[in-house]
């Protein structure tokens, strides 16, 4: 049996309705939706009106809207798009925390003396770096908006662009105030500063990851 296109438009509606539109999932989810409706009418002699409502019913658990930690709870998406982005995403959360918290326990709890002069002695070319990473982030913004198709990537990109605010406060800091790079008591600036580092590298990673994304699904 082959679906009719009246029957593949309300599996497209489906989706849509359910904010299925994330181009790496839609694909793998209509796949299977239209495998169990065809196993359905085939073996289970349903019709395709019957086999529709039992694996949409089915599949609901799977869609409803939801949020992660990982992103914050402002954030949400269907299950499927979240449990992906979870697995992709994990990992770089854990580099992104490190990279802030580690100046403030090695800087400002433990205050660690070669730790502490080696930041002092590199800080300024860091504060530099921050600098460019603000520009480069936001030509990466810039380049994911031109992409209208969303994927799985896109998503956790939007999750990241808070981070630019971090980006803006350096170069304002860098290009008019006075620098003092004598930085022992000041951790929670050094722990912005890595952060937004690790922001940026974080961004570049998925926005490849979305642009590798669409070219897989033949979308340009």
């Amino acid at each position: 049996m082959e679906l009719t296109q009246d029957q593949i438009q309300k599996i497209e509606r489906f989706l849509n309705n359910n904010n299925i539109t994330y181009v790496d999932i839609r694909i793998e989810a209509y796949d299977h939706i239209v495998t169990d409706i065809l196993e359905k009418t085939k073996n289970q002699n349903m019709s395709f009106e019957i086999a529709f409502n039992a694996v949409t019913n089915s599949w609901r658990k799977h869609i409803r809207e939801t949020s992660s930690f990982y992103f914050g709870l402002y954030y949400s998406a269907p299950k499927l798009v979240i449990e992906k982005a979870k697995k992709s995403f994990k990992k770089f959360y854990f580099l992104y925390m490190s990279a802030y918290f580690f100046p403030l326990i090695f800087i400002q709890y433990l205050k660690v003396p070669f730790i502490i002069n080696i930041i002092n002695t590199i800080f300024p070319l860091i504060q530099t770096i921050g600098v460019f990473a603000t520009f480069f982030f936001v030509f990466l913004m810039i380049k994911k908006w031109k992409t209208k198709e969303k994927t799985t990537y896109s998503f956790v990109l939007r999750t990241q662009t808070a981070s630019l605010a971090f980006g803006v406060i350096i170069t304002f800091k860098f290009l008019f105030t006075k620098s003092n790079y004598d930085l022992s008591t000041n951790a929670i600036w050094i722990a912005f500063t890595f952060a937004f580092l690790i922001s940026t590298y974080i961004y570049y990673i998925f926005y490849q990851k979305h642009l590798e994304a669409l070219k897989t699904y033949k979308i340009s």
